[in-house]
């Protein structure tokens, strides 16, 4: 683990009565147009702090867990329509994505998908945007926050620019956070776009905001063995559904017996609990519940079960979190 480092360029279906007459608009966008390559406004990177970059050895690592994962794990993503002067009320378009293996598909069209192997590329690419980068650690974990794009943020501009109809006026930005350890990464992407989506028989302009959730690594494949109590305790990352603000906080996952494994996860944002989903069955290594406004997954990582990566939701959150074995 190393000190925080600053890499640092100049940055160059719910909806409410009221605006039914845009769901038609809305519900034709593609569920994760983050299949298609570069975008955003950012320039690229130098060749010498793009090197610096990727020599890293925090970075380095991150890259290894990429190349070698097994697994991408999203619950899908969160698109708000914010319409200009309150002409109609903010618009929610959820999506929600079913994953195997290192690809993810739209749960309502199998056609739209997104492989983690096109996501690396992107990431890695030499002439890949970056407005700035900081990388530290908590809790453990590397971590890093980025504007422009890192690992997923360039796919998030790509989403905005795919459903933008006319020039943003004010801007777009992107960023993301993520953590890693030896065996997996999760991480969050955030986009923006001000006053950029025209609704058709509309007289009104839409600010657009969009997060993405995700997960991949090297999973164990197998339940935690021994008995007695296990924990795993680690750190959160997660955006703030009414603001599409981030924000950051802690994770544990439990089992009480080892002999007859049952997870549990409590997530705390800014000291305050969040979310807890208790007493979850953990079939080869992976636990979860998803429903209604409230749901996770995750699954434990590491040859040995060292460490649990998930993604998460509630009513007022969207978040992943990391967890090592204590």
């Amino acid at each position: 683990m190393a000190g925080i480092r600053n890499l640092e360029r100049p940055m160059g279906n719910m909806f409410g009565p009221t605006s039914r007459k845009v769901v038609s608009s809305l519900a034709a966008l593609p569920l994760l147009l983050l299949a298609g390559c570069g975008g955003g406004d950012d320039p690229a990177l130098s060749p010498q702090v793009h090197q610096e970059l990727l020599s890293d050895p925090d970075v380095t690592r991150l890259t290894g867990i990429l190349e070698d994962a097994d697994t991408f794990v999203t619950l899908g993503w969160h698109l708000t329509f914010t319409f200009e002067d309150g002409v109609l009320p903010p618009a929610v378009l959820l999506g929600a994505a079913d994953c195997s293996g290192t690809e993810c598909v739209s749960s309502s069209n199998p056609s739209e998908r997104v492989v983690l192997s096109d996501v690396i590329g992107q990431a890695m690419a030499e002439d890949h945007y970056l407005g700035g980068l900081t990388l530290g650690e908590r809790g453990g974990f590397d971590t890093f926050e980025s504007s422009g794009g890192f690992v997923m943020g360039s796919y998030v501009a790509e989403m905005l620019e795919g459903i933008e109809s006319s020039p943003p006026l004010d801007g777009r930005s992107t960023t993301e956070h993520g953590l890693w350890g030896m065996y997996g990464y999760a991480g969050t992407a955030l986009g923006h776009s001000d006053r950029s989506y025209t609704i058709p028989d509309v007289d009104s302009l839409a600010d657009i905001d969009f997060y993405f959730t995700y997960v991949a690594g090297t999973v164990s494949g197998s339940n935690p063995a021994g008995t007695g109590r296990a924990t795993w305790s680690g750190i959160a990352e997660a955006i703030v559904t009414a603001t599409n603000e981030p924000a950051a906080g802690t994770a544990t996952v439990t089992i009480e017996d080892l002999s007859m494994p049952r997870a549990s996860v409590d997530v705390e944002i800014g000291g305050a609990p969040i979310g807890s989903w208790t007493d979850m069955t953990v079939t080869d290594g992976e636990y979860g519940v998803v429903g209604g406004g409230n749901g996770v997954k995750g699954a434990f990582y590491g040859p040995s079960h060292e460490e649990s990566y998930g993604v998460f939701y509630t009513d007022l959150y969207g978040g992943v979190f990391g967890a090592m074995r204590q």
